[in-house]
């Protein structure tokens, strides 16, 4: 197949062409896989139906069509499949992000409005990867970057998107370790049901690393991890029974002075609000950007776009736009709904992990507790065999990029592959400093933040307007109004994302070590 514009990359005569429509397939001969340009008679072909629309086409658009298969999932299946990936255990942290910069109620305000503002921006991010993908016949993010800023710009940018990929993962994981010791340390203390005999034994580091050594590890030695993804329909019900259990506390006031669990808490989890820092302060104070660089993270699951687009069945834009739309927008609405309880019972006391706030003897969050963690440490597996695996293909990689300098698809790159032996070492060692790093620098938001404004933002914002211009680049020699609006609209996502980006790391990185 070559994969040729028809609307968003040339000027059609008639304009009222359906934009979900915008990209059309033109059936050439099968090529070898490595093939990176067309034939004579296939650019013949295709310069001849461009021609009506104005076009040159370049031969460096052609892709191969790639045996994959049909999708089976239906739009149902996709939109619960995208909420779950979406909405994770890290949408508990937005309260926290709130109180980084605010006291007061009206603060909601303008973060409501940032929550629906990112999601839409997350959203057309999302679709605008498929729409790469389905051109491209790329079925992972590595590999449309590689068909379409690789092919334009050389390799050395591939290793770069490598480290990026990597280390997100790295940073999950870690992120992954902090809620584990959130939620299994007052799991504990509720079954022991003591705050004093036993402490020491108790404490979040302890718990953290008897579950690393006696449950995590087992599991990411193991080589079987698809029956894992059952475990993901536990994490939606854990989350469902939190918001529930939320919206009881806050309304029942359990947590107020004079309530039920009110004297359980510390003085720094009991509920705080004031009167000077509000909507206001959003505009007013840089640790706003802790709450975006939050929701960056929370909206991330760009890496997995290909896979929903060839997933759902009878996939087209339009029902991929669908699924995205629907997803998304459940996604706002949980995260309003977890933000706005969250911050109007605890206010600026809120934690980087709202259910830390909550007491260990609550019944009820002891359910949403269980929920979570079991959730996480079956998913924890899942995400670190993504990084372990990153690791090893991006030193390869390096390897290789010290040999040669061309470009390689992914049907063909050069991936590492160990022993049995050295797949164990590498694992307890990975392993070995995430904990570490969870035990040291337990601090959710600061992970989270950081994450957000550094990986996250290159995946969400940088990196597919990249992607978009250095496909235009090499498919066109003429461009459209509608191609030059999205062309200038993804110059400014990626400015934009790089301001917030690095606005993000440093009010990160001060409130956490200075």
């Amino acid at each position: 197949m070559i994969a040729t514009p028809s609307t968003a990359l040339v000027d059609p005569d008639d304009g009222s062409i359906d934009t979900l429509s915008r990209y059309d397939a033109i059936t050439m001969s099968r090529r070898s896989s490595n093939a990176s340009y067309a034939s004579s008679e296939e650019t013949e072909s295709a310069s001849l139906v461009l021609e009506n629309d104005h076009a040159k086409f370049n031969p460096k658009c052609v892709f191969e069509a790639e045996a994959w298969g049909e999708g089976v999932a239906g739009v149902g299946d996709e939109i619960s499949n995208l909420l779950k990936n979406i909405v994770g255990s890290g949408g508990l942290s937005i309260p926290g992000g709130i109180a980084t910069f605010a006291n007061a109620p009206s603060a909601l305000i303008p973060s409501i409005a940032i929550i629906w503002i990112m999601g839409v921006a997350n959203a057309y991010s999302f679709s605008l990867i498929g729409r790469i993908c389905a051109i491209t016949k790329s079925h992972t993010y590595s590999m449309a970057w590689e068909r379409t800023v690789g092919r334009r710009y050389g390799r050395k940018y591939q290793l770069f998107v490598d480290i990026i990929i990597f280390g997100k993962a790295i940073l999950g994981t870690w992120s992954f370790s902090i809620i584990i010791a959130s939620t299994c340390t007052p799991l504990c203390r509720y079954a022991v049901d003591t705050s004093n005999h036993g402490s020491e034994f108790q404490s979040p580091a302890a718990v953290l690393v008897a579950i690393t050594v006696f449950v995590l590890l087992p599991l990411c030695l193991s080589q079987r991890l698809a029956s894992l993804s059952i475990f993901s329909a536990i994490g939606t019900l854990g989350t469902t029974v939190t918001i529930v259990s939320m919206v009881i506390r806050y309304f029942d006031r359990s947590y107020e002075e004079g309530g039920q669990f009110y004297d359980d808490m510390s003085l720094e989890q009991r509920p705080s609000f004031g009167v000077d820092k509000g909507a206001k302060a959003f505009v007013t104070s840089l640790k706003s950007l802790t709450l975006v660089s939050i929701l960056t993270t929370g909206y991330v699951a760009h890496y997995n776009a290909p896979k929903y687009y060839y997933e759902l069945k009878d996939h087209t834009t339009g029902r991929f736009n669908l699924v995205v739309v629907v997803g998304f927008s459940f996604a706002a609405i949980t995260y309003t709904v977890v933000s706005t309880l969250g911050f109007l019972t605890f206010g600026q006391n809120s934690m980087g992990f709202i259910l830390d706030n909550y007491s260990y003897r609550d019944p009820l969050i002891t359910v949403a507790r269980f929920g979570v963690a079991v959730s996480v440490i079956f998913a924890y597996p899942l995400l670190f065999h993504g990084g372990r695996d990153g690791l090893v293909a991006l030193l390869s990689n390096l390897s290789a990029a010290a040999t040669y300098d061309s470009v390689v698809d992914s049907s063909s790159r050069r991936t590492g592959h160990l022993t049995q032996w050295e797949s164990n070492i590498v694992t307890v060692l990975l392993l070995s400093t995430v904990t570490a790093l969870a035990i040291y620098v337990n601090d959710l938001t600061f992970v989270l933040s950081f994450s957000g404004a550094t990986m996250s933002s290159l995946i969400i914002y940088i990196f597919p307007p990249f992607m978009f211009s250095a496909l235009v680049k090499n498919c066109c020699c003429y461009v459209n109004e509608d191609t030059d609006r999205e062309l200038k609209l993804g110059h400014a996502m990626m400015v934009t994302g790089a301001i917030l980006g690095a606005g993000g790391c440093y009010v990160s990185i001060e409130r956490a070590f200075f």
